[in-house]
């Protein structure tokens, strides 16, 4: 229903910008003293107004591109009842030197527990927490309050470059990092196009969130099982690791 009402929306958007643009041709054509006949023939030979008008119609029949990263991710959030209208979704621009990126798209009211019960039903998971991971992980730096996209290195394991750095030391520098939701959001598209696990050697500090006692979630694939774990956010060790992220 959102996303007939989003089509619907758009069509009115663009039928009315029609209008304005035929209103204000006319009204210049009127004002030179035109009949209507007269204006519908100068109309005829106006190539400008008539590239408007076809750009404006098309619009209404050609939905604008969207990036196949992105199309891959609002596929497979529709087959879990989460509609996206990709045009609403920004790819976030990278520093230099970031490239290759991984893209991951977070639909507007996912959760961390929904995130979990979705990897739960794909691959074995577990978790120390017995309750709600919501209430468990009440702090995180991007909530999905809408839709957004946020981008990685793309790379199996988590980022080198922050090997023996605590989330204590990444926070004093104004690192953003990735958040547990998106940690678990990541491990489920790398699992659904390669069939494969990340952090099979190191641990992916989720810098961007933390438990309700100050702890870091940590997610790794540990043997048969994705697992998501705790650390202090003191803990600085070679396979401790964040993933920045760019949104």
């Amino acid at each position: 229903m959102a996303t007939k009402k989003r089509k619907f929306d758009g069509v009115v958007s663009a039928l009315g910008t029609l209008l304005d643009l035929m209103v204000t041709l006319f009204t210049k054509l009127k004002e030179q003293g035109l009949s209507l006949a007269e204006a519908i023939v100068r109309l005829a030979s106006d190539e400008k107004a008539q590239d408007e008008i076809v750009a404006i119609l098309a619009g209404l029949v050609r939905p604008p591109s969207v990036d196949q990263r992105i199309q891959w991710w609002v596929e497979f959030w529709a087959s879990y009842g989460f509609v996206i209208n990709p045009t609403t979704l920004t790819i976030p621009v990278v520093p230099a030197g970031f490239s290759p990126i991984r893209l991951i798209v977070i639909p507007q009211g996912l959760t961390i527990q929904r995130a979990w019960e979705i990897a739960k039903s794909l691959f074995p998971c577990y978790n120390y927490i017995r309750g709600n991971l919501d209430e468990a992980i009440p702090t995180n730096d991007r909530v999905a309050y809408k839709g957004y996209v946020v981008a990685f290195r793309d790379r199996p394991e988590a980022d080198e470059e922050f090997k023996n750095i605590s989330a204590n030391d990444l926070k004093a520098r104004n690192h953003k990092g990735i958040t547990a939701l998106e940690a678990i959001v990541d491990e489920i598209g790398f699992y659904k196009k390669t069939d494969g696990h990340r952090d099979i050697q190191n641990v992916t500090l989720c810098t961007g969130s933390r438990y309700s006692d100050g702890c870091v979630p940590g997610s790794y694939w540990n043997v048969d099982e994705f697992q998501l774990y705790w650390y202090s956010a003191d803990y600085r060790y070679d396979n401790l690791r964040s993933r920045q992220a760019v949104s």
